[in-house]
């Protein structure tokens, strides 16, 4: 198993997100590779996570994980942000630095996959939807709080 892979899996802020993408470490045949071998322009999710909204993110946090696009921090594994379905676009914010008073009102929405609640992700867990005017800021502004980050 990639030494990353493992990270991401063996990581316990991960295990409800694993569990709610249903990422089955199971299989031999896991697709899990860095958006630079596995960029796609029929991506569109992919495409908004990683070169619109994470230009800015180095590539070595841009990995395809199944059917699914994430963002990791390298030296501890910890998925920061995910893509699933056709465009449906979440991460975990940094409230307090946004002067936002953090509720589930970040976690209850509609996305174009008729996802409606990630409250199961836990309390750091947001729709991107709901930063329609900064996802760049508060994609890169939890980037920057987690990178230094150690195992």
């Amino acid at each position: 198993m990639n030494e990353l892979l493992k990270k991401v899996r063996e990581n316990p802020l991960n295990k409800k997100l694993l569990s709610f993408l249903k990422i089955d470490f199971s299989n031999n045949w896991l697709h899990f590779r860095n958006w630079k071998l596995s960029r796609s322009g029929f991506d569109e999710g992919g495409v908004a996570l990683f070169d619109e909204f994470g230009v800015n993110i180095p590539i070595e946090c841009k990995y395809s994980l199944d059917i699914h696009n994430v963002l990791i921090i390298p030296n501890t594994g910890e998925i920061f942000a995910f893509h699933t379905g056709r465009y449906s676009l979440f991460l975990k914010c940094d409230f307090e630095f946004f002067g936002l008073t953090n509720s589930d009102k970040y976690r209850k929405g509609f996305t174009f996959d008729s996802i409606r609640d990630i409250t199961e992700l836990g309390e750091n867990w947001a729709f991107m939807d709901n930063f329609s005017e900064t996802e760049s800021e508060t994609l890169y502004r939890t980037y920057e709080v987690l990178k230094n980050t150690k195992c």
